[in-house]
């Protein structure tokens, strides 16, 4: 690319300075056709104008070099604001309070699968989590109301707790990993001593959120208190140690088959009730037992409506940001699409809408990389980026298509399958253990792929 000079004085180079900017022909016709593709990809009825009006060549020719121009100019818009910084004292977290990038690399499954186990009976997984003080240890909530409990470095169930007489809707441990939630459709949340031996965990407690028995979601609050949301019962904080309720507000009304989502991190509430997105701040009270309080009516503003059914969400905090600034969102939608919320004025800063079915699960690879499933059937997830970055007010977003995650490890290319793939396989759920990627399909089977650091500025590269 030829060199771009930033000087804002005048000089006698000037003239060669301006010889140096300007594309040549073949630059000018190679950007023109990527922007051509761009269009035609992503917006065909204008991309076909466009082609039609410029006589533009064939763009698959140049298909990778819009993407390689954006790169060039978001490093060099970053080493500007960088500049910019210096020059007015900026504190270096504010420099780029909208990209939520992580300082570690993100952490890609590379090769074929590398276990693979059924469960009995064949269940369909609902919900995982990972044990916070070991998270080897993996909680697998099923639809036959057993939670199983396996094992990701040995590749094995280790323990299954059947206290449940219904079908399991989600689980949650708490900070230290002392107690586990789970939640099932009859509107009950069993609370569990996970602090004796992996195979004995033992049920202290029953919380019957819902009495109309509807389908419950949960999430800690702290390390003695857990929100519970139902149709029922709404959202609701309960002491984990007397099983009272403490405080509870109502949200909406809607149908039992409503599909419903729950978040909690970072001093926010994110719920997904049919297509609405709701999110509010909590506050801490205070006392030793650190409970959050909830408002006491949710307001219009404080929601937004989409065009689908919201199936999942998912709090991220920002990285390098003040602690006053809220957390980000992540909504799965039915429609097949995952987009990013700022929770504080329900904006959506990006989108990904490379599936083809309804998306089900996100799970954060590190670095700004995310490992998402949907009901493809023709893959077991897409991996992709994104980059959030603020210049001078305005917001850029960049969500960028990586790779696709088969049994045989991770594939490069478009976002669309072009192999057999069976339906019985379509995943359900995942989580990220340490280095390890642990994907829940249909018929009860736990794929286990190993992951690798990358360099999060190589793209996702296969080294």
């Amino acid at each position: 690319m030829d060199h771009v000079s930033l000087s804002g004085t005048p000089s006698a180079t000037t003239e060669a300075t301006k010889r140096a900017t300007t594309l040549s022909e073949d630059q000018r016709k190679g950007l023109e056709s990527a922007v051509l593709g761009y269009l035609i990809e992503y917006y065909p009825k204008v991309g076909l104008q466009f082609g039609i009006a410029s006589g533009a060549e064939d763009p698959a020719k140049f298909r990778g070099l819009l993407e390689e121009k954006w790169v060039c100019a978001a490093r060099l818009t970053r080493r500007v604001l960088e500049l910019e910084a210096e020059l007015e004292g900026i504190p270096v977290a504010k420099r780029s309070r909208f990209n939520s990038v992580s300082a570690t690399r993100p952490m890609i499954p590379f090769g074929p699968c590398c276990g693979k186990v059924c469960l009995p009976d064949r269940p369909v997984v609902m919900c995982m989590e990972a044990l916070p003080s070991c998270p080897s240890v993996v909680a697998v909530g099923r639809s036959d109301g057993v939670v199983s409990i396996y094992e990701a470095n040995e590749k094995r169930l280790i323990g299954d707790l059947r206290d449940h007489s219904h079908g399991l809707t989600d689980l949650s441990f708490n900070v230290d990993g002392s107690l586990l939630a789970t939640a099932a459709k009859d509107g009950t949340v069993k609370l569990w001593d996970c602090t004796s031996s992996r195979r004995v965990w033992r049920c202290v407690r029953t919380l019957v959120a819902d009495s109309e028995g509807c389908m419950i979601m949960c999430r800690f609050a702290s390390e003695s208190s857990i929100v519970t949301f139902s149709l029922g019962g709404g959202l609701q904080v309960w002491d984990t140690d007397s099983g009272h309720c403490l405080s509870s507000v109502a949200v909406g009304t809607a149908s039992g088959t409503t599909p419903l989502a729950l978040a909690l991190d970072g001093g926010w509430i994110a719920l997904g009730v049919n297509s609405r997105l709701i999110a509010f701040p909590t506050r801490e009270l205070p006392d030793q037992r650190q409970t959050i309080s909830l408002p006491s009516t949710i307001s219009e503003g404080q929601m937004v409506s989409l065009d689908a059914d919201i199936l999942r969400i998912q709090i991220m905090q920002r990285a390098n940001a003040d602690s006053n600034d809220p957390p980000l969102a992540f909504s799965c939608s039915r429609d097949a699409s995952v987009r990013c919320w700022d929770l504080s004025t329900l904006c959506m800063l990006a989108s990904y809408g490379g599936h083809a079915g309804a998306c089900r699960c996100i799970t954060p690879l590190g670095n700004g990389y995310f490992y998402s499933i949907a009901e493809d059937a023709d893959c077991l997830g897409h991996i992709w980026s994104m980059e959030i970055a603020e210049s001078r007010g305005r917001i850029s977003a960049r969500v960028t298509f990586r790779a696709q995650l088969t049994e045989h490890g991770t594939l490069t290319g478009e976002a669309s399958g072009r192999d057999s793939f069976s339906p019985s396989s379509l995943p359900r759920c995942a989580v990220l253990s340490r280095d390890t990627l642990i994907v829940a399909a249909s018929g009860g089977v736990l794929l286990t792929w190993k992951c690798a650091a990358i360099n999060g500025d190589r793209g996702g590269e296969n080294k």
